[in-house]
């Protein structure tokens, strides 16, 4: 199972962490992990390209999958920045529950 967990500070996401596997079909053709996937690491390339913000980021797919990424501290964002990352970490969030609600067997969203 993979299991995502968001943290947020006074309603601001800060960061999340993501491991694990889904399960749900072989590997290369497991479509549950694939859209998981897909919407981490474009989050992790929005961050950077649209939000002009290097995030701490360490994965390792080894040993189930894993990838955990903070934002850098809001005091360090200008407001402009710091509105584009909490909108792309909604938008992770509401994916991530959305495929959460579809697979209950294969990913848990926790925040």
């Amino acid at each position: 199972m993979i299991t995502c967990h968001f943290v947020r500070e006074d309603g601001l996401f800060l960061g999340f962490t993501c491991k694990g596997h889904a399960d749900f079909s072989e590997y290369g053709s497991d479509i549950v992990c694939a859209a998981v996937s897909a919407l981490t690491l474009s989050t992790v390339n929005s961050l950077e390209s649209i939000g002009k913000v290097v995030p701490q980021v360490e994965s390792a797919a080894d040993d189930g999958g894993y990838l955990k990424v903070r934002l850098p501290d809001s005091n360090t964002l200008s407001k402009k920045q710091l509105d584009v990352c909490q909108i792309l970490m909604q938008h992770l969030y509401l994916g991530l529950v959305s495929i959460s609600e579809e697979y209950q067997a294969y990913i848990s969203v926790l925040d």
